[in-house]
């Protein structure tokens, strides 16, 4: 009985490559998304309720217009934040993308790379053989 050496990686092991990079990533992405919470996400709450409201048949034109000039104050003040959040996170975005280029390659792909090659040498090695 012979022992054979496989360089195929297991699911744990391909997590175990990945974990490094998605928690550097996540971190960064929950950083991001706490950016967006009073501006990106506001503006799009506040523009679906306004145009929910306009097609609402429930509320009479007043109480429309009221709940309308309302939602333009607080959708005007999350377009502030938005803008102001706006560089912050297109560097977060840049050090996630300068991240992945850096060690997705070297870290993952590489190694991926290393054990598909194996393999066809295994497979040429044993067509060479036969």
């Amino acid at each position: 009985m012979t022992n054979t050496v496989t360089n195929i990686l297991s699911r744990d092991e391909e997590l175990a490559l990945r974990k490094p990079i998605e928690d550097y990533v996540g971190k960064i992405q929950a950083e991001i998304d706490e950016l967006r919470e009073e501006g990106t996400n506001k503006v799009l709450e506040y523009s679906e309720e306004i145009e929910v409201l306009k097609r609402d048949k429930i509320y009479t034109k007043s109480e429309k217009e009221a709940r309308i000039s309302e939602l333009n104050t607080k959708l005007q003040k999350a377009k502030e934040i938005e803008v102001q959040n706006k560089q912050p996170i297109n560097e977060k975005i840049a050090v996630a993308e300068k991240y992945l280029k850096d060690h997705y390659q070297t870290d993952t792909t590489t190694k991926l790379l290393k054990v598909i090659s194996m393999r066809f040498k295994k497979l040429r090695q044993t067509m060479i053989k036969n």
